[in-house]
């Protein structure tokens, strides 16, 4: 499984090309572009009373991963909401709210730049600039030991980073914050470069006669989950953690063997074999490594993925799990492996997040959550098709930055969702705009489908199509 291509990253060409937009700065020049931006922004107070919306799944920086921010501390931020929303940037600028606030820590500075709130999601601008001449920062750096003391979960991501300045930007999403109530946000490090590799096959390691002289002891589930728990569930995985289905599973006891792997020497196989019928495969990384195995696949001689994991399952305490959420094991499950010979003739292909140099600091800033952005609440009071079951929904939400319609959860595990809910939205003047699915959250027992990107203009939309079920604005 390759890793790598899930990220939503760009080609140096793509980067090469906006960067010819990036605006050019001054210090003498900063104050004059935040006063010409404030003239420009509003706070719209311009919402409808609904009950509130609250999602557990993590959104993923979609909406600005396509685009590069230009640099420097001081941002024209009409022109960085023209680069990440295209045409919709004038448009969007209305609804942020431009920040100050941030500190300097081991020669690397933090600025609050920008905010935007609507009624499920909080999108914070921020910049890091080294001040210093050692290169600290990059285009591959990562920040996963941060705190934002609003909302119920979120994700920082960089969009982009100048080397003539040093200045990484980021964006952090972060669910179900409070609107008008003062925020903190705090960094403790960061990591210099992240890099994924994928397809590294382990050709020495000969499955089939490992396990014929190997017999994997289990246990229970219920008693490494105390160790701090992560976990990656495809469409097709049969567990979850909504159902009670993880606390039924069986793992494989820790450390019955100790296979190194020939490509990395950072993780190695702790065990192998079958727990309840489906083939599991154990990694462990060591104590002082950033980097970890991320995927693995079973292929043959070609090469071709013969079996994906549909469940892997990180736990146990690790000295860097604040920087990189990384446990200290992995557990791969094969859910369609019963027995030795579906193995003959396969080999491992391995995936891995490979981490850089880490840095520490204690940077922070503080700063008022803005009001939400107006909305639209579109009463809908009858059964659509979601995920491929009938689901009563009341009403929906529109924002300039998407669609969120909540519905009583149907308690479907994850494989018995279909995931191919699509939404359009049709304007005045006829044109259709396709919205990209983000995903379906869940919390107590509602469930929450979100669609994202292009940013909407409310004034405009004449009806919204979803899954074939049309609800026109009247």
């Amino acid at each position: 499984m390759d890793y790598k291509n899930r990220n939503f990253e760009l080609t140096d060409e793509q980067v090469n090309d906006l960067m010819r937009y990036a605006p050019a700065f001054s210090q003498e020049s900063s104050e004059n572009i935040k006063t010409r931006f404030y003239s420009k922004t509003t706070n719209k107070r311009n919402y409808v009373s609904i009950r509130k919306i609250v999602i557990a799944a993590v959104l993923t920086a979609s909406i600005l991963s396509i685009s590069v921010l230009a640099y420097a501390g001081i941002l024209d931020l009409s022109r960085i909401y023209k680069l990440v929303f295209g045409d919709n940037g004038e448009y969007i600028s209305q609804y942020g709210t431009i920040l100050d606030g941030g500190n300097e820590s081991n020669g690397i500075k933090l600025d609050l730049i920008s905010t935007i709130k609507d009624d499920t999601k909080l999108l914070v601008f921020f910049t890091l600039t080294d001040l210093t001449e050692s290169s600290r920062l990059g285009e591959r750096m990562e920040i996963r030991d941060w705190h934002l003391d609003q909302g119920h979960g979120g994700n920082c991501s960089l969009v982009g980073f100048d080397e003539d300045t040093q200045t990484a930007s980021f964006m952090i999403t972060s669910i179900g914050a409070s609107t008008n109530k003062m925020a903190s946000l705090t960094i403790k490090s960061f990591l210099e470069s992240l890099e994924f590799k994928s397809n590294l096959e382990e050709k020495e390691i000969n499955i089939t006669s490992l396990l014929s002289e190997h017999n994997a002891k289990t246990i229970p589930f219920r008693k490494v989950r105390g160790n701090g728990i992560s976990g990656g569930f495809s469409p097709e995985s049969k567990y979850n953690y909504r159902d009670g289905s993880l606390n039924k599973l069986n793992m494989l006891l820790q450390d019955e063997l100790s296979i190194p792997l020939s490509w990395i020497d950072y993780a190695v196989i702790t065990n192998m074999g079958f727990v309840d019928n489906e083939f599991h495969i154990q990694t462990k990384r060591k104590s002082d490594s950033f980097s970890d195995v991320m995927s693995i696949d079973l292929v043959d001689e070609h090469g071709n993925v013969a079996f994906e994991s549909e469940t892997s399952i990180g736990y146990g305490d690790h000295e860097y799990i604040s920087m990189t959420g990384r446990s200290a094991y992995d557990e791969f499950i094969f859910q369609n492996i019963h027995s030795v010979s579906q193995l003959e003739g396969l080999t491992m292909s391995i995936g891995v997040a490979e981490y850089g140099a880490y840095h520490t600091g204690e940077w922070k800033a503080d700063f008022k959550v803005p009001d939400k952005m107006s909305k639209l609440v579109l009463p809908v009071n009858r059964t659509l098709i979601i995920s491929g079951q009938e689901t009563y929904v009341e009403d929906m939400t529109v924002s300039p930055l998407g669609i969120s319609i909540t519905y009583k959860s149907n308690n479907l595990p994850p494989h018995e969702l279909e995931m191919r809910d699509r939404a359009f939205v049709t304007y005045k003047d006829g044109t259709v705009t396709n919205m990209q699915f983000v995903s379906i959250g869940a919390f107590d027992d509602t469930q929450t489908l979100e669609f994202s990107n292009p940013v909407l203009q409310l004034e405009q939309i004449a009806a919204i199509n979803i899954n074939g079920s049309e609800i026109a604005l009247e």
